[in-house]
């Protein structure tokens, strides 16, 4: 092994070095790999954020062996806050990693004194001794991956009386997109006005299908639901969901009434009928602890041979 550390580069956009990245993580996340809290969907949708603190990209650190990348330390939107993603056949890293990030990826107070949040997998018990020995202490943030298992057919799911389902490839309204997302954080007032390079950025990535992009149009025209979609279809029959990490598993605008938000969510959700016709759904994956399943209409676990659900979780430990 002939294992070299060095610097992302400094330039943003979708460059050579996203995509070593991209590709390292969609090789690592294959079946058996124990760390999946920060996966390539993630990695696309944070290059394809307009928050993304772009002026120190090159804080990341990436370690290749002979050219090929095996391991990688980065933030998502600002430093401070720092994720691990190692080849298990390189474990022996996990010390100089968290050494790295102390170095490169902690962010300074007025008073010059540093602070990092680490996010390691509860999987990862001999990363979190490291943090340990190197002054960190567990919080009680985490940082929740749900991962929905498709085994069979998705259960049938009717929209209220007015409401449809469209692709953005069919209809791609900018400014209802911004208002269903911004009202899914639950703002109670209109978006801001200056939303249009931000929300064009967010359809920029290389992965992004505006035919796999859906949303519910409500009665009166608004979207009153959306979820995006980053499609994989070179490596395998896996689509990961890159919604709201806050919500839940797509942005639901808060005025949607209360006796329909389950179906309308449900609905979005529950995309894998529509996207039959495209690919079959074999996996999804949200940044959100509530799991995909427990958004289904009525609550009601899934049939058997239908969606399973289950939830990994990154803990943060600060120094």
């Amino acid at each position: 092994m002939n294992v070299k550390l060095r610097h992302y580069t400094d330039q943003p956009g979708f460059t050579e070095d996203f995509i070593k990245v991209r590709d390292f993580l969609m090789r690592i996340h294959e079946p058996g790999h124990t760390d999946r809290n920060w996966l390539w969907a993630r990695w696309e949708y944070m290059f394809s954020h307009p928050n993304l603190d772009e002026t120190n990209l090159s804080r990341i650190g990436l370690w290749e062996d002979e050219g090929k990348l095996i391991a990688l330390a980065t933030y998502e939107d600002n430093i401070g806050a720092t994720y691990f993603s190692l080849d298990s056949a390189y474990s022996y890293l996990k010390a100089e990693m968290l050494e790295y990030a102390i170095e490169y990826l902690s962010c300074a107070s007025e008073d010059g004194a540093k602070s990092l949040r680490a996010v390691i997998s509860d999987d990862d018990a001999e990363m979190r001794k490291i943090a340990v020995k190197h002054g960190l202490t567990l919080t009680e943030r985490r940082d929740p991956m749900s991962e929905f298992r498709v085994s069979g057919p998705f259960p049938d799911i009717a929209l209220p009386d007015g409401f449809s389902i469209v692709s953005l490839a069919e209809e791609n309204d900018l400014y209802k997109i911004e208002r269903a997302v911004w009202r899914g954080f639950n703002h109670p007032s209109e978006p801001p006005s200056d939303y249009i390079p931000g929300r064009l950025k967010m359809q920029s990535g290389p992965s992004f299908r505006k035919d796999l992009t859906i949303v519910v149009k409500a009665p009166n025209g608004d979207y009153a639901s959306f979820c995006g979609f980053l499609d994989k279809t070179h490596i395998g029959q896996t689509l990961q969901i890159v919604p709201n990490r806050h919500v839940g598993n797509a942005y639901l605008d808060r005025d949607v009434p209360p006796g329909h938000r389950h179906k309308v969510t449900g609905y979005t959700l529950n995309a894998g009928r529509y996207l039959e016709r495209h690919r079959p759904l074999r996996t999804a994956r949200t940044c959100s602890e509530h799991g995909i399943g427990r958004l289904s209409p009525g609550n009601k676990a899934p049939s058997a041979g239908g969606p399973r659900s289950k939830r990994r979780y990154g803990s943060q430990m600060a120094r």
